[in-house]
């Protein structure tokens, strides 16, 4: 063999060799990062995942009007708020695409909304308030924990 036949060769085999190893080397750090996060994966059709994101992003957004409201003594507001986030019909549209028990945590912190904006219209004193927001984003954080939503399909 000719020694520039030889040097191509030995490119070829260096070439293949290193994209054995970047495979390799992508599919456990694939690996790792996945095992990385034990919490159960939902997946998604692309509508049903961005319509779990927008009822997420709803609810904090009324967690932080209720914080605000709260903080200036507005029980108007307040209310207002927690009744935007409560009870929904988006986890009957969404039906079998979510599990069992997230359905059943979303239903209960839409229902402590509920709840939260039934005690506002009755009068309770503040920091009843504040414990009650502080339950209801305890279960948010429970889901958070347990759950995470796979990239649109």
């Amino acid at each position: 063999m000719k020694a520039g036949r030889m040097a191509v060769a030995a490119l070829v085999l260096w070439a293949l060799l290193l994209a054995v190893v970047g495979v390799a080397f992508y599919r456990a750090h694939r690996a790792t990062h996945a095992a990385a996060d034990p919490r159960a994966v939902i997946a998604l059709p692309r509508a049903s995942h961005d319509s779990v994101l927008a009822e997420m992003r709803a609810m904090l957004a009324s967690v932080d009007q209720i914080l605000n409201a709260a903080a200036r003594g507005d029980t108007a507001t307040l209310r207002t708020a927690a009744l935007a986030a409560g009870s929904t019909d988006t986890l009957a549209t969404l039906g079998p695409d979510l599990p069992e028990e997230f359905r059943r945590w979303a239903a209960g912190t839409h229902s402590r909304f509920d709840s939260l904006a039934a005690a506002v219209a009755a009068g309770v004193p503040r920091d009843s308030v504040t414990t009650r927001l502080a339950r209801l984003t305890a279960g948010c954080t429970a889901c958070h924990v347990a759950y995470r939503l796979a990239p649109p399909r």
